[in-house]
């Protein structure tokens, strides 16, 4: 385009230069240089124009490959997904069917989009269909986060589960000790603050999958905030994990010292 109209002001201005006296010569002795000049401006116009036909072909054909390596990652990562998913030890069974759901309906929406951004000829035709890869799927901002909070929300609930019934051995074990006459006062105290750990565990933890489990491509940026508060939730059961933990241990030195210190 810049050059065609690059070739219409250098035609404009020789126009502009020819003597006065040539434009007044006898129309029949004018034609043959004016057809001359026409030819040759058809002949540039055709040149430019089977040039932009080739330029536009390129141009659609990178938008074509870039697009196929956006469509290639995301396949990717689905699959590291997918193997997430089925490595997670402790997620529900109705957690599980439905985060594979959702990645393999992923999958091929990416698949048919991927067919039908190949099968394009226009601009106007790749301009509806490319963005779709990130607004139709959201791979990286939904369905990933969406995925690994309903993985750990799982975990901790059972980790709460697991733990619990450590507490109520060593509970058990206290109270033994407590019965036989030895100060398990310490002890007691540790186990009271790792209780209230694991109730933190639970508070946090529980209803984290089912807020982010359903959510949509088309739900973003809605679902910002539901993410974040999922992620902090999920951030501060971990904490109170680490701490129950803690304090269990704690529990256990303080009576082992009770009973033979």
């Amino acid at each position: 385009m810049r050059r065609l109209f690059a070739l219409t002001v250098a035609v404009a201005l020789a126009l502009a230069m020819v003597p006065a006296a040539a434009m007044a010569q006898d129309a029949a002795e004018d034609r043959p240089a004016t057809d001359d000049l026409r030819a040759r401006v058809q002949a540039e116009f055709e040149g430019l124009h089977a040039q932009a036909e080739g330029d536009l072909e390129d141009v659609i054909d990178e938008i074509k490959a870039q697009a196929a390596e956006a469509i290639a990652e995301r396949q990717d990562h689905l699959v590291e997904l997918t193997a997430l998913v089925n490595d997670a030890e402790h997620l529900t069974a109705d957690h599980e069917a439905t985060l594979l759901a959702d990645t393999d309906a992923t999958a091929s929406g990416l698949a048919q989009l991927g067919d039908d951004i190949a099968a394009a000829t226009t601009l106007e035709e790749l301009g509806d269909l490319v963005p779709r890869i990130a607004t139709d799927y959201r791979v990286y901002l939904i369905l990933t986060p969406k995925t690994i909070f309903t993985i750990v929300a799982d975990a901790e609930v059972a980790a709460h589960s697991q733990l619990s019934l450590v507490a109520d051995d060593i509970d058990s074990a206290i109270a033994q000790a407590g019965a036989a006459g030895f100060d398990v006062s310490k002890a007691e105290d540790a186990m009271a603050q790792a209780r209230a750990e694991l109730d933190g565990v639970l508070e946090d933890a529980t209803g984290v999958a089912a807020s982010v489990i359903d959510l949509q491509a088309a739900d973003w940026p809605s679902a910002r905030p539901t993410l974040e508060a999922a992620h902090d939730s999920l951030r501060r059961g971990a904490e109170h994990l680490a701490d129950a933990v803690r304090h269990g241990r704690a529990a256990v030195s303080a009576l082992r010292e009770a009973v033979h210190g």
